[in-house]
C-alpha cells in the first residue's frame, strides 16, 4: 500500500506531511516549518552537533518499549521519520522546570557560547532515558551473558561508588547503602541480631558473598531471593531514589507480581533500612534446600513475634520465600497467631492457615506440598525453638551436625 504522506509522531500528536521535497532534511523542516529554532544550525554536514535530536523507534526488548537514538538533523531526510517519534530540546522541559540533564548543565558549567548547549541537552537525554543498566556486584547479571548470552548494552558501574556502601547505625534503624557487598551486610546485622547468623552462612557461597550487593539482591525481586523474607518480616524499608527525589516504602510494598516491583522509570535501590533489636522480640530465619552449602533455596522463611509480658503474641510478621511469585507475608497465618500465647495450638492453626496464603508450584527444586510441608514444619520448629523451657530445647541443632 503507498501514500503520499509521511506520519510521524511530534509533539503529542500524529504530524502528516506532504507536497515536500523528499531531500528535505530534518532541520529544515524544524527551522523553517515549525519555527523550532532551539535546534541549531552550525557545520551542516554531521559534525558539531549543533542540531541534534533524538528519534525514537519501537522496540519490544527495551523496557519502555522504545529505543532512542540522537541524531544530526542537518544530515537526517525528514522522510526517514515515517513511523518514528521526534523529539527536540524544546520536548525536554516539564512544568516543574528543567529536566534533569538541562540542570545538570546548568549546576555543573557545561555550557560553553550556548549555541551548541541544544545539542548536548538532546545526547544527554537519549542516554538518560535509555534506563542503562546499573552494576554493583554482577553476581546474577554475569548469568544474563554467560548463560543467557544477552546483550546488556550500556552498563553504568556503581561498586565504587561510596556513598552506596555505606552503614549507619542509630537507636532505631540499622541502615545499609544498596552497595554494601552481602559478607558486609551480613556482618552489620548480625552484630546486631545474632539469629541472622545461620542465614548469613548459608547465602550462596563466599566468593559470591564477597561481590553480590544486598541491593542487588533485594531489586531482583526473584520469588526465591534469600534476603527478601527475613527482612520483611523484620518490617524493613527500601529506599528509592531518583536525581534529588528521594521516597521509602516498606519492602514487602515493593514487590508487585513476578519480577515486577514498584521502582519507577530512573530510580535506583539506595539503601535498606532495617529495624533494631527490640526487647521481647523474638527472630529467625531459616533457609531449606537440597544441599546445605550454595544452593537455591526450596523455602526460606522470616519470622518475627513480639511477645508481651503474659508471652502473649502482641504482633507477629511471618514471610516466606520459594511459595508464590514474590517474597510475601503469610497474613492468614499471622491472624491466626496474633494476640494468642505461644502455644502449640495457635502454632498449628497458623500452619494450617499456610493453605489460604499460598499455593506454591513444583519446579525442578520442589513440589508444592514438599513446599508447604517444610513450611508449616519451619512453624513448627519456631514454636519449640521458642517456647521450650531451656532444659528441654534440642542440644545440637540439625545446621551443626558435619559430614
Amino acid at each position: 500500500m503507498t501514500r503520499d504522506e509521511i506520519r510521524f509522531w511530534f509533539r503529542g500528536e500524529v504530524i502528516r506531511v506532504k507536497d515536500q521535497p523528499a531531500t528535505r532534511t530534518v532541520l529544515q523542516w524544524l527551522r523553517e516549518q515549525q519555527g523550532s529554532t532551539g535546534t541549531k544550525e552550525g557545520c551542516g554536514e554531521g559534525d558539531c552537533g549543533a542540531c541534534t535530536v533524538v528519534v525514537a523507534t519501537l522496540d519490544e526488548a527495551h523496557a519502555q518499549g522504545l529505543r532512542l537514538r540522537a541524531i544530526n538533523a542537518c544530515i537526517a531526510l525528514l522522510p526517514t521519520l515515517d513511523g518514528k517519534a521526534l523529539f527536540t530540546v524544546e520536548d525536554l522541559a516539564g512544568q516543574h522546570g528543567l529536566h534533569p540533564v538541562q540542570q545538570a548543565l546548568v549546576d555543573l558549567h557545561g555550557s560553553q557560547c550556548g549555541f551548541c548547549t541544544p545539542g548536548f541537552a538532546m545526547s544527554l537525554w537519549a542516554d538518560y532515558e535509555e534506563q542503562a543498566r546499573l552494576l554493583a556486584g554482577g553476581t546474577d547479571i554475569g548469568l544474563w551473558v554467560t548463560k543467557q548470552l544477552r546483550d546488556l548494552g550500556d552498563v553504568i558501574y556503581l561498586g565504587a561508588v561510596r556513598e552506596l556502601q555505606c552503614t549507619k547505625v542509630d537507636h532505631e534503624w540499622i541502615t545499609l547503602g544498596a552497595g554494601l557487598t552481602l559478607t558486609d551486610a551480613f556482618q552489620a546485622l548480625c552484630a546486631d541480631e545474632p539469629q541472622w547468623q545461620e542465614l548469613a552462612g548459608r547465602f550462596a557461597s563466599q566468593p559470591v558473598r564477597n561481590a553480590g550487593t544486598l541491593g542487588g539482591n533485594v531489586a531482583n525481586g526473584s520469588p526465591i531471593g534469600d534476603s527478601m523474607p527475613a527482612l520483611i518480616a523484620l518490617g524493613s524499608r527500601i529506599v528509592l531514589q531518583q536525581g534529588e527525589r528521594v521516597r521509602e516504602m516498606p519492602l514487602e510494598d515493593f514487590y508487585l507480581a513476578y519480577q515486577k516491583t514498584a521502582q519507577e522509570a530512573g530510580e535506583f535501590v539506595c539503601a535498606i533500612k532495617v529495624p533494631r533489636l527490640r526487647p521481647g522480640r523474638v527472630f529467625r530465619a531459616w533457609k531449606v534446600s537440597k544441599r546445605q552449602d550454595q544452593d537455591i533455596s526450596a523455602v526460606c522463611a522470616g519470622f518475627c513475634l513480639q511477645l508481651d509480658d503474659a508471652g502473649r503474641i502482641a504482633s507477629v510478621r511471618l514471610a516466606f520465600g520459594g511459595m508464590a511469585a514474590t517474597p510475601r507475608r503469610a497474613f492468614a497465618a499471622e491472624a491466626a497467631l496474633q494476640g494468642q500465647p505461644l502455644e502449640l495450638r495457635a502454632m498449628e492453626a497458623a500452619m494450617a492457615a499456610l493453605n489460604e496464603d499460598y499455593q506454591p508450584i513444583d519446579d525442578m527444586r520442589a513440589s508444592a506440598a514438599y513446599r508447604l510441608q517444610v513450611a508449616r514444619n519451619l512453624l513448627r520448629r519456631l514454636w519449640l525453638e521458642v517456647s521450650q523451657p531451656a532444659n528441654l530445647k534440642p542440644r545440637l541443632r540439625i545446621e551443626e551436625v558435619s559430614a
